[in-house]
């Protein structure tokens, strides 16, 4: 198993090895951290902060941005139901 810190955060890498060779290897992406449902992108859009929803659609958009630019997003606000943590 390996980590490394990237400009994108962390990468995780585990290998296997069966006599000598590589058997499996899995790559956990910077990504995958910070978009998971208890990563920094949703602990950040479901923070209960005042704001318009254009100022929480900026905000959001420069979070994804900076958290991986070279993914494709698209952030939809959806009212709060009561019914659990807000989406966006």
């Amino acid at each position: 198993m390996a980590r490394a810190s990237t400009a994108r955060g962390v990468l995780l890498c585990w290998v296997r090895m069966e006599a000598g060779r590589i058997a499996d290897c899995r790559i956990v992406p910077a990504a995958a951290w910070n978009f998971h449902p208890e990563g920094a992108f949703c602990r950040e859009a479901c923070s209960s902060i005042d704001e318009s929803p254009e100022a929480a659609m900026r905000r959001l958009s420069l979070l994804a941005l900076a958290l991986d630019p070279s993914l494709p997003y698209r952030i939809e606000l959806v009212e709060d139901t009561g019914k659990g943590r807000k989406r966006a």
